[in-house]
């Protein structure tokens, strides 16, 4: 969908109908205000623990596939020089986290 810059993540979950029943919502901000071209994945919700990108200590974050001490680090230091992290995809922003790291890990991370 495509929506003007300034509005929020809300309305562009309206403009699709709404989430999924099974929609995890503690994996995006509902007031994320929509100021570049991004994409939102909203993982379902499962009954394994996630890791939190906004809480979650090293070793937490190593417990991802994909994800040592190396990208842990670069995570804990992204989210201290640039706050927490508002959307999943953000996660991308990351060096050394791609697409491939990113699917992998998308349903066991939550914000």
């Amino acid at each position: 969908y495509v929506i003007e810059l300034g509005y929020y993540l809300c309305d562009a979950i309206a403009l699709a109908g709404g989430t999924t029943p099974n929609a995890d919502d503690s994996c995006f901000n509902y007031y994320l205000s929509i100021e570049e071209d991004i994409n939102i994945y909203i993982p379902p919700v499962s009954e394994n623990e996630k890791v939190s990108l906004n809480v979650a200590t090293i070793e937490e974050l190593t417990t991802l596939t994909g994800v040592g001490n190396v990208i842990g680090s670069r995570i804990l230091t992204y989210r201290d020089e640039n706050g927490d992290f508002e959307y999943l995809e953000q996660i991308m922003n990351v060096e050394g986290i791609g697409r491939s790291i990113f699917d992998k890990i998308k349903d066991s991370i939550c914000l």
